[in-house]
């Protein structure tokens, strides 16, 4: 996530809107699909939902 919020940063600087949604696509909530499901059920609740509030933001910016 942190390489995406520094695409997001480059592309913004650079006015570069297609740079921004490349970054932002992948830690949007496709990156969540991808963990293994064990390991979903496995992180606090409180944790899992400020995941998910993240993910929804980069899928917003993309």
């Amino acid at each position: 996530m942190l390489a995406s919020v520094q695409g997001i940063t480059d592309g913004l600087a650079l006015g570069d809107m297609q740079a921004m949604v490349e970054a932002a696509s992948k830690s949007g909530g496709s990156m969540m699909q991808e963990l293994p499901s064990q390991s979903r059920v496995k992180f606090p609740e409180p944790f899992t939902q400020m995941g998910m509030a993240s993910h929804k933001v980069f899928d917003q910016i993309a």
